[in-house]
C-alpha cells in the first residue's frame, strides 16, 4: 500500500513561507519571485550538486501543485492530521 500523506489544509508555497516565518518570529518574510524559463535551464544545471536545494521534479511539483487526500492514510492509521503550522511549530521549537 502507498499512502500520499498531508495535513488537513492546502497551502501555496508563499503561505507555507509566510507560516515558517511568522513561527520563527519574523515580521516579514522576503520571497523571491523569478520567471520560470530562466529558472528552469538552471536548476537542471545546479541540480547535481549536494548544496542546491532544488531540484526538476521538486520545481515542477511546486509549479502545479500537488494536493492529496488525507483520509485513507488518517483512517487507516488512526491519525488525525495537524495543520501546517501547528507541526512545524513543534518542529522548529
Amino acid at each position: 500500500q502507498c499512502y500520499h500523506c498531508g495535513g488537513p489544509n492546502s497551502l501555496s508555497y508563499n503561505e507555507i513561507l509566510d507560516i515558517i516565518g511568522r513561527v520563527l518570529g519574523k515580521k516579514s518574510v522576503r520571497k523571491l519571485h523569478h520567471p520560470v524559463g530562466l529558472l528552469r535551464p538552471l536548476v537542471g544545471l545546479l541540480e547535481g550538486f549536494s548544496a542546491f536545494p532544488l531540484t526538476r521534479s521538486q520545481m515542477t511539483m511546486l509549479l502545479e501543485g500537488n494536493e492529496v487526500d488525507p483520509t485513507a492514510w488518517a483512517k487507516d492509521f488512526d491519525i488525525d492530521p495537524i495543520p501546517f503550522e501547528e507541526g512545524i511549530r513543534a518542529y522548529l521549537n
